[in-house]
């Protein structure tokens, strides 16, 4: 030990003295103490919030089904609904309730010619009209709302859960790292305002567009007192730590690649694509899908008709988001808290909310 640190406290002068600066290891025990028993109350309360379904051995693969424009919802969703039900499926859908502003999607797209051409050479545009690709461009908006609600009235009657999207999908989408935190609470409030004018109670679950969020978002989900959110890309169910402090909600992450981004990039065509996802089911894996009405139930609704048979021949359960994290709750108990960062992922327009390292 050299004289400096002796004549400075640095470091004690005796060998179990301990430095003034140290936290006292009464009190370090305590810390623990009380941490650990915060993580079995949070893991308790999971518990409680997501009831042990029946068979939770059962290989589940969750479905997330994510409307991306007026035409999506209204023409995609009802052959999804469909499909779902001959394939004896249930999914989770995030309704997009405010401005069709789809139209600036290809605006983006003009900027990556390569992805454009993509999605052209496997026909994954035509289940976009010209009053859709140019909504919010050269023709107003149209804003979804109630208009809405004798749908999401059937898909909550025909066995799925029913959840929201932040109310402006195109601006949380591109700009959301860039938004206010009065900005972001706006827009989730205005979307679970909407959400409650069709059902008469507050959503459940929330989830961002094109899996991308920020610590502002992730924290107003806790004050809408929500169950469950999807937020993210990840590999499983998880709670978003942030600043070191692990919230309340859980995030059941997508984790496979969507068929828009993985046609051409990590898949030939939609049977290999849909083969990949059935592969990653069992074995301790939680997989979730997201399907888009306007890919799965307009232009490859056959090959999404064609994945629902395997998966029931496979006796994989395709099930909504809370079915599988309970699924996930009673088989392997709590959840871990994981930090979230910003990412890129192949064949994906614009940046992702990646999971993270456990802390």
């Amino acid at each position: 030990m050299s004289w400096f640190e002796r004549v400075f406290g640095l470091q004690s002068q005796r060998s179990g003295h301990r430095n003034i600066y140290d936290i006292p290891e009464e009190a370090r025990m305590e810390l623990r103490r009380q941490k650990r028993l915060e993580e079995r109350t949070a893991a308790d309360k999971l518990l409680e919030a997501f009831p042990v379904p029946d068979a939770p051995e059962v290989p589940r693969l969750g479905l997330r089904v994510e409307p991306a424009s007026h035409e999506g919802l209204f023409q995609g969703v009802p052959p999804l609904l469909e499909a779902l039900r001959a394939g004896g499926a249930r999914a989770t859908f995030y309704l997009n309730l405010g401005p069709d502003r789809a139209g600036l999607y290809f605006v983006r797209l003009l900027r990556n010619p390569r992805q454009l051409l993509r999605l052209r050479r496997f026909g994954l545009l035509r289940g976009c009209s010209w009053r859709t690709r140019l909504s919010g461009l050269l023709v107003p908006p149209r804003v979804v709302g109630a208009e809405a609600a004798p749908l999401a009235r059937r898909i909550a009657e025909e066995g799925h859960e029913v959840g929201v999207q932040p109310w402006d999908r195109h601006a949380w989408q591109t700009g959301i790292e860039h938004m206010s935190a009065d900005l972001i609470d706006l827009q989730m409030e205005r979307a679970a305002e909407a959400y409650e004018q069709i059902f008469g109670r507050e959503p459940q679950t929330m989830a961002s567009p094109g899996f991308v969020c920020s610590n502002e978002s992730l924290r107003h989900e806790e004050k809408l007192g929500l169950r469950l959110a999807s937020d993210s890309h990840g590999t499983d169910p998880y709670l978003p730590s942030i600043e070191a402090h692990a919230l309340r909600v859980p995030q059941v992450p997508n984790t496979a690649p969507t068929l828009l981004d993985a046609l051409g990039i990590s898949a030939p065509d939609a049977a290999s694509f849909y083969e990949s996802v059935l592969a990653e089911t069992g074995g301790g894996h939680w997989p979730v899908l997201t399907v888009y009405p306007e890919v799965e139930g307009m232009v490859f609704l056959e090959a999404f008709q064609a994945f629902l048979g395997a998966a029931a021949r496979k006796g994989v359960k395709v099930v909504p988001l809370s079915e599988l994290l309970a699924a996930r709750l009673a088989l392997e108990g709590g959840l871990p808290s994981c930090t979230i960062s910003y990412g890129l992922l192949d064949g994906h327009l614009g940046l992702c909310s990646i999971q993270m390292f456990q802390v």
